[in-house]
Parts: C-alpha cells; structure tokens; sequence
C-alpha cells in the first residue's frame, strides 16, 4: 500500500511541473497614449500656419504604449488610415508604413505621421483619423473611455485635423482671452515662453486664467506707456470679459 501511495505520489508532482509548463500568455495590446494639457485626448489640430511659411512638411509624432512587459526583441503593430479620413495620402500626407515598431525593451513609443503644406489647406482643414489594427504581436480592442461628462475617448483611434489657415484652437476660452487672432497667440507664446499648441487640447481654465490675468497686466502697462499694442486691422487688443 505504501508504495502505490508513492507512486502516486511522484506521478501527480510529475503532471503538476508539466502543467506549470504550459501557461497561458494572452497577447498583450497597442494603443494610443496622448495627453493634452493634461487631460486624454484623442484628437488634435496642426495648424500650419504655426510653422514658419518657408516649412512645407512638418512630422507629427503620436506617442503609443503597450500593456504588458516589454519585450527583448523589436515588435511590429499596424496603423491605418480609416475611409473616413478627407486627408489624401500623398497629397496631404506621407503614406503610411504598412508597420509601426514598438522597439525592444520599450513600453511606450511614438509614430510619426509626415504632414505636406498644400495650398487647398488655406480654404478648409482636413481630417487624417488613424486606426490600430490587430496583429501577430498586439491586439487593439479597447473600448472609450467616458469622462464626468459621458464623453468618449477612444483608445484605438486617433483623429488629426490639419489646415493653413486661422482657426479658434478648441482650447481657447473668450471669456478670459477675448477674441482669438494669431497675433495675440504669438504674442502670448513669446512673452510667456509658451508653445502655440499649447490651446489645442480640451479647455484648461487654469492655463486661460494664468495667461489672461499676465496678459491684461502687459496691455495695461503697453497702454500707460503710450504704446498699446494693436492687432493686424489697428484696433487695440484686448482680453476677454473675465479680465475688465
């Protein structure tokens, strides 16, 4: 009796250390990892009238990140672009690799998406929305993330909208600011050491009110000096409502 409770014994240790040989692995994912004025975005404007006139490409990175560890070796992932996109490839931009790397060793990463200045962007902006695709190495599966408000940010999708002409930054808030012109937000970006699309995120009262309250400072002292600084069609440039 006791040496078939032995054998037994080594028989079940045995079919223990070969079932902790196959383990499950579930296939790690891919998705896009952007934030704007600290809030997750999912979307963004590139305004080429930021750029210098004499630039007629710009590389447009978008960071992406992986769950899971990272690996020892490169990792290819797909991105495309949807139908829905009014943007051309080669036209509008460079067409996109049929593969992005998320390098060896690396958790996060970043694509990079060429954009070319073209003259149709002067009249109406257009839309590149980016797509992740499931592969080999990474699914893409994420549902929308909803915020206090029930609005959905999407993981898998990004959406970039692209134009050559003067357009309100969807961060940009009146009350404070006032009337929003491309010469107020290179004024503002050279006197406070900002970046232009620093507004193009969701609306971050915090940012609005800091430069509203050192912006209304500048003009009122501009003004007692007998210098007030005016905009491109000579009126006198001024803040929003929130600053009188």
């Amino acid at each position: 009796m006791k040496l078939k409770n032995i054998i037994a014994g080594v028989l079940l240790l045995a079919a223990c250390k070969k079932a902790d040989v196959f383990t499950y692995k579930a296939k790690d994912a891919v998705y896009f990892n952007v934030y704007n004025n600290g809030y997750r975005s999912d979307s963004s404007y590139l305004n080429f009238l930021n750029i210098p006139a004499e630039t007629d490409s710009y590389v447009f990175r978008i960071p992406v990140m992986i769950t899971g560890v990272p690996a020892p070796v490169d990792r290819s992932f797909i991105v495309v672009a949807d139908t829905s996109s009014t943007a051309v490839a080669g036209k509008h931009y460079r067409a996109l690799p049929p593969t992005f790397t998320m390098h060896a060793g690396k958790s996060r990463d970043t694509i990079a998406v060429v954009w070319l200045r073209t003259p149709d962007m002067k009249n109406a902006a257009v839309t590149l929305r980016l797509q992740l695709q499931e592969n080999e190495n990474f699914k893409s599966d994420f549902q929308p993330i909803l915020d206090a408000a029930n609005k959905r940010t999407y993981l898998s999708r990004y959406t970039i909208r692209t134009g050559d002409m003067l357009v309100r930054p969807p961060g940009w808030w009146d009350f404070m600011l006032g009337d929003f012109t491309l010469k107020k937000l290179f004024l503002i970006c050279r006197l406070m050491d900002k970046k232009p699309d620093m507004f193009e995120g969701p609306m971050n009262m915090g940012l609005n009110i800091e430069i509203g309250i050192f912006m209304q400072h500048y003009l009122d002292d501009m003004r007692k000096d007998g210098a007030p600084v005016l905009e491109d069609n000579g009126d006198e440039m001024t803040m929003g409502p929130g600053m009188m």
